[in-house]
């Protein structure tokens, strides 16, 4: 499998043959774009002002964009897969079977999950959890 950039070939390039950096052809086009994305200055960081200078609060619920979301190739929310690639039992065993349309809530967001995984048993089990998220996409609370 090929590196994505320049700068990501000149490592494995380097690693892997025990050469120089001036001993292998450098795609000068692409380098010089890399350099100029790295170089750009960026804006100062503003946390919790919103653009123009408006607070986060001041800014309307529309504008807003939101932290839990399904993902539209296959409706799964990340936060939800992460807990559960890390939290059971046997994380390589996981399937997810059906995911539910994040609804927001007044505390957050709450989404529902299906999905099956091998138990301490070595057996595979089905189960079906509600997921509580708060407005920042962390979990709060599991109800079956």
């Amino acid at each position: 499998m090929f590196p994505r950039d320049a700068l990501t070939f000149r490592k494995v390039h380097e690693w892997q043959a025990g050469l120089g950096p001036d001993r292998w052809l450098k795609p000068v086009a692409i380098e010089s774009k890399l350099e100029e994305k790295i170089l750009k200055p960026t804006a100062p960081a503003t946390h919790g002002v919103a653009p123009g200078g408006a607070s986060a609060e001041a800014v309307p619920p529309a504008a807003r964009k939101n932290v839990v979301f399904n993902n539209p190739w296959d409706d799964s929310v990340d936060q939800v897969a992460r807990y559960l690639k890390r939290h059971t039992h046997d994380a390589d065993s996981m399937e997810f079977l059906e995911w539910g349309k994040v609804k927001a809530s007044e505390r957050g967001y709450q989404v529902r999950c299906r999905f099956r995984s091998r138990n301490v048993l070595g057996r595979y089990a089905v189960q079906n959890k509600l997921f509580l998220l708060d407005r920042q996409g962390n979990i709060t609370e599991i109800k079956d």
